[in-house]
Formats: C-alpha cells, structure tokens, sequence
C-alpha cells in the first residue's frame, strides 16, 4: 500500500507554517520536541519511541517525492501528520517493533528549518507552552 499523510490533530491546529522544531531523545525511548509556533511553544513528550528522525529542510526523504500533504489554509502543508502506511515503520524488524504484530504510529512534524520523524506506539503528550518558555528552559538563545 502506498503511504499517505493525515492530520495528527491533537497538537493545536495551526494558521501557518512552524518556525522550528528542537529534539531531545534520551537512552530510555523518551523523546521531547520542542516546536516554535507563531503562538509561542508546544512542548510534544513521547514517553516511549522505537526510533526518531531528524533532517534538516533539504534532506528528508519527502522533498524527493511529490506526496499530497495536507495543507493549511494560509499555504504550506500541514505540520502535524500521521503517516499512513509508512514504509519507515512497516519495515522494522519482529525485535524493533517490539514482537508487536502492527508496526508503531509514524509521526511526522514539518516547519520551515526541519523535519522530525517518530516512530512510537504510545500517544505523545502535548502541552502549550507561553511566550517565555524558551528562555526559561535554554536563556537568551534565540530559537
């Protein structure tokens, strides 16, 4: 089956496209991302992964196909998605997936800058964060 990209739509519904996304992944399967919305910060906590993705804007995979993303209603695609038989997922071995019989759900989050891609099965948390939050975690670095 040919994959095909859906709305993730617990994260809060965007206008227009993100700024950012920053990751943090830790030995444990946790993972956190950070993403920089014209609204301030939302903070995605996936408390168990199976495997995570980075690339910057010129090398995720989806820039060499032509995928019907979702789009806002502004311009650009949609930022949160679900991808829908994923190949990346569908291809991971009995002991990557956990001896799971159905692969994990492969989430994918697009801003300007780059590309995050999760593999997890359980549902990420999702908190908005305000305006200060990045300086209150990182200082005066500019996101």
């Amino acid at each position: 089956m040919e994959e095909s990209y859906e709305r993730w739509s617990d994260p809060p519904a965007p206008t227009q496209p993100l700024e950012s996304v920053s990751l943090a992944t830790f030995g444990n399967g946790l993972a956190v991302l950070l993403v920089a919305t014209s609204f301030g910060f939302v903070k995605i906590t996936f408390q168990s992964t199976i495997a995570v993705a980075a690339h910057d804007e010129t090398t995720h995979p989806l820039i060499d196909r032509n995928a019907a993303l979702p789009q806002l209603p502004t311009r650009g695609a949609y930022p949160y998605l679900k991808v829908v038989n994923s190949a990346w997922a569908g291809s991971l071995s009995d002991i990557r997936r956990e001896f799971n019989e159905e692969p994990p759900t492969h989430y994918l989050v697009i801003t300007y800058n780059n590309y995050v891609d999760v593999l997890s099965y359980v549902e990420p948390e999702i908190e908005q964060l305000g305006e200060g939050a990045w300086e209150h975690m990182f200082g005066n670095v500019a996101p």
